[in-house]
């Protein structure tokens, strides 16, 4: 396998030096609490709102408004078919996670009719952009997930509990029937035989039983090392980007594996404690039970390591320090 050379290595994994910003972040939520995520999310959605004017744009215009956004993978668009059309896709951004934890929590936990609406909207926003715009099967389902895990948790302190889950089971029973041919259709999709995605899963599975034994074959506690961004083999072009955690498992071994899952281990060992002490009334510490499900899930299909979405550790581990620092009180 070509090697990355020292300088390839750091300019692809200098990122993680922005894990430092961990410690004024903490410093920030401790101070100010009520403020700083919620700027931090309506900046996320004022970009993602961006976005989609952009891919709107180009897809349906025919003006590329933000030249480098569509140079996808081997510098060509990123497309896949939705319906009829083929549109050109654009990816999830660093805090697509903290968008839909923040804004569900709000909804769950504010006394504020508006704000309920508010963040409702955004709910609706985020939604729209991860099956339109970026057609993320994947994120989409880890996004369902996450708000019924919220939903579940605000449920288990409410005093209304039997109507409260009775009104969710109807929930989901309406979502259900209503998008019934949908929900179908997408649990096809990860059939390596469906004709629109079959492919992209075929090659995924591919993917996994070569780089399982490009790991097996180098050093199980160590790893492979650092693997190029792209391998292209006669039938098949393999990202590094696409496999999750389970590239940190090639690239770093068990050793760095281990270094890896440390921090969500400690944000679940936390967010285990709180939920017993019944502190999600903090909307930080709600965050970081939500945050914590969903990036815990979402190592599935992202490596929170890579220089795309490192810049939401910081976050998270200061949420996490954040909700233990509450716990000793």
């Amino acid at each position: 396998m070509p090697e990355l050379s020292v300088k390839e290595a750091v300019q692809r994994y200098n990122g993680v030096f922005l894990l430092l910003l961990t410690y004024p972040i903490l410093e920030v939520l401790k101070k100010d609490k009520r403020d700083f995520l919620k700027q931090v999310v309506i900046i996320g959605y004022i970009y993602l709102f961006f976005r989609i004017v952009v891919w709107f744009m180009f897809n349906f215009k025919g003006i590329n408004i933000a030249p480098g956004y569509f140079s996808g993978q081997s510098g060509t668009a990123w497309t896949r078919q939705l319906g009829n059309l083929n549109l050109s896709r654009l990816s999830g951004t660093f805090l697509d996670n903290l968008l839909i934890v923040y804004s569900t929590v709000k909804v769950l936990n504010s006394d504020l009719k508006k704000d309920k609406i508010l963040y409702g909207l955004f709910l609706v926003l985020w939604f729209m952009y991860t099956t339109i715009v970026y057609q993320s099967r994947m994120q989409a389902v880890i996004g369902i997930f996450t708000v019924l895990f919220l939903i579940y948790v605000k449920n288990k302190f409410s005093k209304n509990k039997v109507l409260n889950y009775l009104l969710l089971l109807l929930l989901l029973f309406a979502i259900i029937m209503s998008y019934y041919d949908n929900i179908v259709g997408l649990l096809q999709s990860f059939s390596t035989t469906d004709s629109m995605y079959g492919g992209s899963t075929a090659a995924r599975l591919n993917g996994i039983e070569y780089f399982y034994g490009l790991w097996r074959n180098s050093n199980v506690l160590l790893g492979t090392g650092f693997l190029p961004d792209q391998i292209k083999l006669t039938y098949y072009t393999f990202y590094v980007v696409d496999y999750g955690f389970f590239m940190n498992l090639v690239e770093f071994g068990i050793i760095g594996s281990f270094i890896y899952l440390f921090p969500f281990i400690k944000g679940l060992i936390v967010g285990v404690k709180v939920i017993r002490n019944k502190l999600i009334t903090d909307n930080m510490i709600f965050c970081q039970i939500g945050l914590t499900f969903y990036m815990t899930l979402g190592m599935v299909l992202y490596n929170y390591y890579w220089m795309d979405y490192i810049t939401i550790m910081p976050f998270f581990i200061s949420l996490v320090l954040y909700s233990a620092n509450t716990l000793r009180g």
